[in-house]
């Protein structure tokens, strides 16, 4: 009772609620509901489905996926949250899984993310997208072809008119085949670039630079990618990587030396 009262209402007071002797406000209502971890049409009806929801609903805020994604499995019933909680967690675990190495597991996520995207009526771009992005680099890794799932790629981004998406998944897809020409092709391409991209636009530059020997070129690109306040885990984890080569080749063996440690700080 004390933890749940905290300093929101007196002991007192939830005492009374819970033996029906007062009516609480719809604020205290919402203050309870997010203590315990349940809906507020569960404190009023006592239907569990919305319990589980909630708690799924409350693990994803709190970056806990695999928590997330249980709670909402196992809530009874489809609904467009549901599905749409079920995808978003599903992507955010694939991408994990993926850059573990754990490809088949990443995968099977992101194949679950698809199928649940897909059933909801607030079906989203982004997550379509991102699952097949991420289906691709799976396939990718695992050795397999992946003409099916960029076909597949290729066809979500026609529909949603993703032109530098498009452009920079089939420019690392050919450069990690070492296919440079082909690489330096798709970089070529890219006409409009939105501001969430240019970090990978400038890592996969400086990445086709390095495979060319212009490491001062490569440095060019890299750290203006260095220089952009917002990058992924993986981005950065690459830009450390190429930038500690590309220093190393340039012998400024201080700046490779400290770019491998922030490597390894990541």
């Amino acid at each position: 009772q004390k933890q749940a009262a905290g300093d929101r209402i007196t002991r007192n007071m939830l005492s009374q609620i819970e033996h029906d002797l007062a009516n609480p406000s719809m604020k205290t209502l919402e203050y309870l509901a997010r203590t315990l971890e349940v809906s507020v049409g569960w404190l009023l009806t006592g239907q569990t489905a919305g319990t589980d929801l909630a708690a799924a609903r409350s693990r994803f805020r709190a970056g806990d996926w695999e928590q997330a994604l249980r709670l909402a499995m196992q809530t009874e019933g489809e609904s467009d949250e549901r599905s749409l909680l079920i995808a978003r967690a599903c992507l955010m675990l694939a991408k994990e899984r993926l850059y573990a190495g754990e490809f088949s597991r990443a995968r099977e996520l992101a194949q679950t993310a698809l199928e649940h995207d897909d059933k909801t009526v607030y079906g989203a771009g982004e997550i379509r997208m991102k699952a097949l992005w991420l289906i691709a680099r799976c396939d990718l890794g695992r050795g397999e072809s992946v003409d099916d799932s960029m076909e597949r790629f290729r066809q979500a981004y026609d529909d949603l008119g993703w032109e530098a998406k498009n452009h920079l998944v089939r420019a690392r897809y050919q450069l990690e085949q070492g296919n440079l020409q082909a690489a330096e092709r798709e970089l070529w391409m890219v006409t409009t670039l939105p501001e969430e991209d240019r970090p990978g636009y400038l890592i996969l530059r400086g990445s086709l630079a390095i495979h060319q020997e212009k490491y001062g070129n490569a440095l060019s690109f890299l750290r203006q990618a260095e220089e952009l306040p917002v990058r992924t885990r993986e981005q950065s984890q690459d830009l450390y990587t190429l930038l500690e080569t590309a220093s190393r080749e340039m012998e400024d063996y201080k700046a490779a030396y400290e770019y491998a440690a922030k490597l390894r700080e990541l």
